[in-house]
């Protein structure tokens, strides 16, 4: 009696030995660690492979191309707007330079009759 003793297991008489709460927190901690170690294993086997991380790059790449790209074309767009702002600006500037011209030129001539 002194290397066991009796404990009510399911309402059975078993035998247990006397370091029973010893082992039973030793295997808590091996079951711990080997809990640990699979979920560290799973975390590290889910994450992206070496094909997914150079799809994203690629992905970020274009997108990062497709922007510049669209900024060219705005930068170009604003030129040309300029542009033509500005062929309009010096035609009505030349228009207006001749209806002077004309104006100086009646004035020159006579004027106005009243």
């Amino acid at each position: 009696m002194n290397l066991f003793f009796f404990g009510l297991l399911n309402k059975k008489v078993v035998f247990l030995p006397p370091n029973f709460k010893t082992i039973k927190i030793k295997m808590k901690k091996v079951l711990s660690l080997i809990a640990v170690a699979a979920l560290s294993t799973a975390f590290v086997a889910c994450g992206p492979s070496k094909e997914e991380m150079e799809k994203r790059e690629q992905a970020k790449q274009d997108s990062i191309a497709a922007v510049e790209k669209s900024k060219q074309d705005s930068i170009a767009a604003a030129a040309a707007a300029a542009e033509q702002a500005a062929v309009e600006a010096a035609a009505k500037a030349k228009a207006d330079s001749a209806h002077v011209a004309d104006s100086i030129a009646a004035a020159k001539k006579g004027g106005k009759k009243k």
